[in-house]
């Protein structure tokens, strides 16, 4: 990195220097805190006294040479040409002999200089060896006759660890000193190519304290990363490399005070000396002070950069950094600091572990969940679990480690369920350990332990272990002469999800989502809420509730609810007839995590991403997800409806009609006597009349429809509009048109879009095949408007392209407005013909025989002066050639 605000400290350099050719000998002394540019500083001075043809004299000192004898007096001597005279002087030298012969090699070196302007540069001077001190001493006390301008740097706190040097330095030549402080935003700015009050230059000055290694280190680090999210700087390994370079360029007190505050963070010097008892309190106080000026702490002792401090622990060798965390834990355990704060020096610290770790860290994990952090939760639990007898914490921590876990992956919690129910038999399992048993229970499928447990204990028939039975109750379907098993749908999804049975079902299923906002809410609540809006067909409101939620427990990390929002979500997006983006979410969601994991919601979740496959025609895949291995017993819960449906569903769009029967009557068996509004999750009675149909069985399928139609007043409309649909396939011609318009005015404000396209392609179809040719092109129109907002317009273009009797739609403009020349019959010819259709294409769409076809066409080509169908290709799309053109103006 090139030097920058540095040019008041080199011209004082160059006039010192300037003042030695005429005045004699003068000494600078350049400190500053560790990194703060003193070395670029003086190899800059180097370079350009070198190119003017100056002599220069360098040397360095050096922390891990500081007790190698004569090291930088050697330095020196060799780069003024005279080493042999030096080693034959520290031959000459020892306790031993009689006489030191300082004298005699200060006299070689100053002899080689002679009278010429030199410079003479010790960098680091705090690190130079005792006995090359003491030869710089008697060196400088022999230049006052001479040209040599003596250029040393030194850390702040140098002039501590050699005060009687620092005093010696004034006693014969004029010193002058210059302190190096940190860059301003200004000069970070220009390093950057950044103007000064940019947000890049403010973030990279903020980060590096404007210490010059530090920076350097972020725009290396920034060069090599690519940019993630809003961060304008990106620290790695050549920051932390800086780091490590800052705090072991000092003294063996800087390091212990650096570890230290990495450790506890923001700890003043008498909190300091607690965790590193090796210092006293003026050796911890300088040390804040020397990294507060290095620009690794902030002025409030904090670190400025995380990476700093977490380069600093990583640091740190293993067993040293285990005692301070667990001495750091002690001490904020005294002082009487929240358990969240004095737990994860716990989990770090070395043995022996204190008798009272158990439960703080019961509790910090218990805080840590409710602050959406499970992975944090769970390993607190753990570790509460493997350290104390006490039974409170025992039991608090194994409740939390089992919401906590059940929360990013359910199947792993099952071996601690029969911890919770040995609690619960001893009686020391509170109301939320009741409810988390359950739950985990009813999502693994163990309905007879939910049973048996709320038979044998009275406190689980009690507070919120009620929500959890009223979810079993929608769970199980009722068995046969069991009429206490069960219930309504809605009935039993209004106690899971908290609510009353009667009233606004959608203003008291508001009330509890947003209850289940920023808390560690159920699944039977959240799911039982939203399975409520989606069976009142309240279906914008669901989507929007998915989202809102969704967003909310990804970002705390409540991977299983989010997979579960995230999959109501694509049925709804299903159910509005968008295939293509629910075969994708549903996709997404499923992946979220393991099968096992998944539990009983995994029939609803593979139910409803198959049916969007079969929708979407991709039956291969959906094949695939139909040889996945299912939990024992998931088929008979009401969450194993959907993929009953969606087997039936992909049975029949495989040409297996008899199998799609089985399984749908299945369903309606399993749905009797649950409320009709059940229905709406699996509508299996619209599945089974076309089965029937494809099985050429119509007076079955007509009795099943009209069974669906007649129980539009105790359900959601939208699947009578789709029974009306289909019944109007069954009727005959000239009396399909009412059935087509009912349904039609059915769905077309359900929010079901695909249904309602459906039903309008079939209108306009039944409009063309009755010689209403108008109103079948316009509402062809509506109906490719509807299909694309859903995503179905080839499917639709389909039907309206290939069913009986069919208009096409999509060629623009009407017979009497761009056509007056033809006749409707000429006209329906044209258009097909200008879509590439053959002519016995268009006689069968027409119901036309070819030769008639071919009669047509010649009237065609004879009114419009053609006789290639290209040319009426490019009348049918507005883009007629030359020749055309001028046939028609003529």
């Amino acid at each position: 990195m090139r030097l920058v605000e540095r040019s008041r400290e080199m011209a004082a350099i160059a006039a010192a220097f300037d003042r030695c050719r005429t005045a004699g000998s003068e000494i600078v002394v350049v400190s500053g805190t560790a990194a703060s540019g003193r070395t670029r500083l003086l190899r800059e001075v180097v370079s350009v006294v070198s190119a003017a043809g100056t002599p220069v004299l360098t040397a360095a000192g050096s922390p891990a040479e500081t007790s190698a004898a004569y090291g930088v007096a050697r330095q020196l001597w060799r780069s003024a040409g005279v080493e042999a005279e030096f080693e034959a002087y520290v031959r000459g030298a020892g306790p031993g002999r009689r006489v030191q012969p300082t004298e005699l090699i200060c006299s070689e070196l100053l002899t080689s200089i002679g009278d010429r302007p030199v410079l003479l540069c010790v960098d680091d001077i705090e690190h130079v060896d005792p006995l090359s001190r003491g030869i710089l001493l008697h060196l400088q006390r022999r230049l006052a006759g001479r040209h040599v301008l003596v250029l040393l740097t030194a850390g702040d706190s140098a002039w501590t660890t050699v005060p009687s040097f620092d005093a010696e330095l004034h006693r014969h030549l004029p010193c002058r000193r210059l302190r190096l402080g940190p860059l301003s935003q200004a000069a970070v700015a220009e390093v950057l190519g950044e103007p000064g009050t940019s947000a890049r230059a403010a973030a990279y000055h903020l980060a590096s304290g404007g210490n010059p290694l530090l920076l350097g280190a972020l725009i290396a680090d920034g060069e090599h990363l690519a940019p993630a999210g809003p961060r304008l700087v990106h620290a790695d390994a050549m920051f932390k490399s800086a780091v490590s370079a800052c705090v072991h360029r000092g003294d063996e007190a800087l390091l212990a005070v650096a570890r230290g505050l990495a450790v506890l963070d923001r700890a003043g010097p008498a909190r300091l000396v607690k965790i590193q008892p090796g210092l006293d309190a003026g050796e911890a106080a300088r040390g804040v002070a020397e990294l507060t000026r290095t620009g690794l702490l902030d002025d409030t002792g904090g670190f400025r950069c995380p990476e700093a401090r977490a380069a600093l622990i990583e640091a740190t060798p293993a067993a040293e950094r285990a005692l301070l965390h667990r001495r750091a834990a002690e001490l904020r355990y005294a002082e009487g600091a929240e358990v969240t704060a004095i737990a994860p020096h716990v989990l770090l610290a070395a043995e022996p572990r204190p008798s009272w770790a158990a439960g703080v860290m019961a509790e910090a994990a218990a805080e840590a969940l409710r602050n959406g952090r499970p992975g944090t939760a769970a390993d607190y639990a753990d570790f509460a679990l493997s350290t104390g007898t006490s039974t409170d914490p025992q039991v608090l921590a194994l409740v939390t480690l089992v919401r906590a876990k059940w929360h990013t992956a359910p199947s792993a919690v099952t071996g601690h369920l029969p911890g919770l129910r040995a609690a619960l038999r001893a009686g020391s399992l509170d109301e939320r350990g009741v409810e988390s048993l359950l739950s985990s229970l009813l999502w693994a499928g163990r309905f007879d332990e939910v049973e048996q447990i709320a038979r044998d204990d009275p406190g689980a028939r009690t507070g919120g272990a009620r929500t959890s039975l009223a979810w079993l109750a929608f769970l199980r379907p009722p068995a046969a002469g069991d009429p206490a098993r069960g219930g309504p749908a809605l009935a039993t999804l209004a106690g899971a999800s908290g609510q009353e049975p009667a009233g606004q079902a959608a203003a008291r299923a508001e009330a509890v989502l947003q209850n289940c906002e920023h808390t560690d809410p159920l699944v039977e609540t959240v799911l039982a809420t939203l399975l409520t809006l989606v069976l009142i067909d309240e279906l914008d409101l669901a989507a929007s509730w998915c989202t809102r939620l969704a967003a909310d427990f990804r970002r705390r990390g409540l991977v299983t609810l989010t997979a579960v929002v995230e999959m109501v979500g694509a049925d709804v997006t299903l159910r509005r007839g968008m295939v293509p983006a629910a075969i994708r979410d549903a996709g997404a969601a499923l992946a979220i995590m393991s099968r096992a994991s998944w539990g009983v919601g995994a029939g609803y979740a593979l139910g409803t991403l198959i049916v969007a496959q079969v929708e979407g025609g991709l039956l291969d895949e959906a094949a695939v997800l139909l040889r996945t291995p299912l939990q024992p017993g998931l088929l008979d819960s009401t969450l194993g409806l959907p993929y009953l449906y969606a087997r039936g569903c992909h049975a029949l769009a495989s040409g297996r009609p008899y199998a799609a029967v089985e399984d749908f009557l299945r369903c309606g068996g399993m749905l009797a006597g649950r409320g009709p509004e059940l229905s709406t999750l699996v509508p299996w009675r619209i599945g089974l009349g076309q089965a029937y149909c494809a099985l050429d069985r119509p007076d079955d399928a007509r009795a099943v429809l009209e069974e669906q139609v007649r129980r539009v007043a105790d359900g959601p409309a939208y699947l009578a509009g789709v029974a009306l649909r289909l019944l109007a396939g069954l009727a005959g011609a000239g009396r399909r048109l009412p059935t087509l318009q009912r349904a039609a005015g059915v769905l077309e404000n359900s929010g079901h879009h695909r249904e309602f396209a459906l039903s309008l392609a079939h209108l306009s179809n039944e409009y063309y095949s009755l010689g209403d040719s108008r109103r079948s092109r316009k509402t062809a129109r509506r109906v490719l408007e509807v299909a694309r907002q859903c995503g179905c317009e080839d499917e639709i273009r389909e039907l309206l392209l290939g069913g009986d009797g069919s208009d096409v739609a999509d060629l623009p403009g009407e017979n009497g407005d761009r056509y007056p020349e033809l006749t409707e019959a000429e006209a329906r010819v044209a258009r097909l013909a200008a879509n590439g259709l053959t002519n016995r294409e268009i006689g069968q769409r027409l119901y036309l025989s070819s030769s008639t076809v071919e009669q047509h066409l010649t009237k065609i080509f004879r009114k419009f002066r053609i006789s290639r169908r290209t040319d009426l290709i490019g009348m049918a799309r507005d883009e007629p050639g030359p020749r055309v053109s001028a046939l028609r103006a003529s």
